[in-house]
């Protein structure tokens, strides 16, 4: 009987052995990026040009980048961006025809290459941005900005009808 109790006794301390648990642990890095949403407006400026008086002759009136408009752009800082904007965009005077009779004409808006500043809002040193360049918005305290310049002309021929004419001038960027 002692033998079948030291038998057991055997048994019962060798399955504590048998059955002994053992935890290991890991782990995993977490991680996500908050990009800053990118976006344009108007921060400054128009392209309203001068009055144009008939003389007979085909007169150009133009507006340099610096005199016109200023997008600010903003996103995540020293991230590329694409900037496209028209070339040319159509004015024309049919609401000034609508309210007040004559004929209805159009006019052509030609796009000079717009300039970029980076973060700088005043018109130095600019950077000529042809419409499809990629550039990295500039770091501003944790915020990406690009300052962009444009201007443009506007032909008007001899037989123009008159009118104030009206059109959009069209810019986007992207990630």
């Amino acid at each position: 009987m002692k033998k079948l109790f030291l038998i057991l006794g055997l048994l019962l301390v060798l399955s504590n052995f048998t059955f002994a648990q053992s935890t290991g642990t890991s782990n995993a890095p977490i991680g996500i990026s908050i990009i800053q949403a990118l976006t344009i407006t108007n921060a400054a400026g128009n392209l309203q040009f001068p009055e144009i008086i008939m003389n007979g002759t085909v007169q150009t009136k133009s507006i340099t980048n610096a005199n016109g408009v200023r997008f600010l752009v903003t996103g995540r800082p020293n991230r590329n961006i694409t900037v496209t904007y028209d070339a040319t965009d159509v004015l024309n005077n049919n609401a000034y025809v609508t309210a007040n009779g004559g004929t209805q004409g159009t006019m052509t808006f030609i796009t000079n290459t717009a300039d970029q500043t980076g973060k700088v809002i005043t018109y130095t040193n600019p950077v000529a941005l042809t419409s499809g360049s990629t550039l990295p918005l500039v770091n501003d305290v944790g915020l990406g900005k690009m300052n962009i310049w444009v201007g443009g002309s506007i032909s008007c021929s001899t037989t123009q009808p008159n009118g104030d004419y009206v059109g959009t001038f069209n810019i986007s960027v992207t990630y």
